[in-house]
């Protein structure tokens, strides 16, 4: 296993697992024998979506918790600066490393029952009765491929029995199924930590799903993907709230502003839709800390009918100030980021055109706020 960093002790922690597979041994340009029943190929957004989610973790801030420990697994493996006076090197997401990192994760989450569990995962992802989280080496018993991939639902269930009451699971992968398995349902994923049906009610628990099942999630080749892109900016402000005059992001706020800035994201690339989905019983507890100053936040305008929107002067200023921004007249709807906060909002026009309007009390909160502004 890679621990990229290790202080675990008993006070309140976040111990994250981030994994990301882009390479794949016995897939479609593997370069190794070939699992032809499976034609999924290598990925190109898994590796840079981890790193950005440690680069995450790196600057991690929290009113009580600090970072206890983060572990890693990339495929291909590299070697990651910045973690400590030498780069480390990263050990490749196959299969038994995997298990033995989970199980590692597990114990460093138990230590406190005020710890922040994260467990993070990009790659390929396959729905059988539940998600089935493929290893770097799917395949390599191509009788039961699936030996190589880990059951997801028996993990969560699995940390069940786990004293670390926050509990967070980032799953950016497709959930399709494949006709092979409709055949074939005896084909069984790896349960690294075997659900205990005894296990107490953990108190906040959140699942944020890339895609809905039987659905595909998209990546950008070379970059990190749309789902950990709108992850990342939800949890540096736009899944954010206000509580005693400081910005944090709660678990009851993140689901919602993922699923929104997954629309958002796909609306303006022109792209699939796709849905991300959240799951679990999240009730509140803080993720991380934003501090006093307001979050950016995506504010769109959009003017009604059409005509005014070509001639419409847009003019958006704090509640009593001075205009802030002004777009010119232009097709399209107007997409900007400001401070969250309260503005008015103006549309002014030629004369003999249309009449102009203002509206005051514009809330513009995370995640973000969508104006109609219709003159008819």
């Amino acid at each position: 296993m890679t621990l990229l960093l290790d202080r675990s002790q008993a006070t309140p922690q976040l111990h994250a697992l981030v994994v990301g597979v882009s390479a794949y041994d016995h897939l479609i340009g593997g370069g190794r024998d070939r699992l032809d029943a499976y034609p999924l190929s290598q990925l190109g957004s898994p590796v840079p979506s981890a790193l950005a989610m440690l680069d995450w973790v790196k600057a991690y801030t929290h009113p009580s918790v600090t970072v206890g420990s983060v572990e890693a697994l990339l495929s291909p493996s590299q070697a990651l600066n910045g973690w400590g006076p030498a780069p480390i090197p990263v050990d490749d997401a196959r299969i038994d490393a995997l298990v033995n990192a989970i199980s590692g994760w597990f114990d460093r989450c138990n230590q406190h029952p005020d710890n922040i569990a994260l467990f993070y995962f990009c790659g390929h992802g396959l729905m059988r009765t539940g998600p089935a989280l493929l290893a770097a080496d799917f395949g390599e018993t191509p009788k039961n491929p699936f030996d190589q991939s880990i059951d997801f639902d028996n993990l969560r269930l699995g940390m069940g029995s786990c004293k670390a009451s926050t509990q967070l699971y980032f799953v950016d992968a497709c959930e399709q199924s494949h006709q092979v398995l409709v055949t074939q349902l005896a084909l069984n994923a790896r349960v690294p930590l075997p659900p205990d049906v005894n296990a107490p009610p953990r108190s906040d628990h959140l699942v944020l799903h890339a895609a809905a099942p039987l659905e595909k999630a998209y990546g950008v080749a070379n970059q990190p993907s749309r789902f950990t892109s709108a992850l990342l900016s939800s949890l540096k402000g736009l899944g954010g709230e206000k509580r005693n005059g400081r910005w944090s992001v709660p678990t009851s706020k993140l689901g919602d502003a993922v699923v929104r800035t997954v629309d958002r994201l796909c609306a303006i690339d022109g792209a699939p839709p796709q849905k991300a989905t959240p799951t679990g019983s999240p009730r509140g507890a803080i993720i991380c800390d934003l501090g006093v100053t307001p979050p950016r936040v995506p504010l769109a305008v959009q003017v009604l009918p059409d005509a005014a929107n070509h001639v419409a002067e847009l003019v958006v200023a704090p509640a009593g100030g001075p205009p802030l921004v002004v777009r010119p007249p232009q097709p399209g709807p107007w997409r900007i980021e400001i401070d969250a906060g309260i503005y008015s909002l103006m549309a002014r026009f030629p004369p003999a055109t249309f009449q102009s309007l203002s509206r005051d009390d514009i809330w513009v909160l995370p995640p973000g706020a969508d104006e109609i502004v219709d003159i008819t």
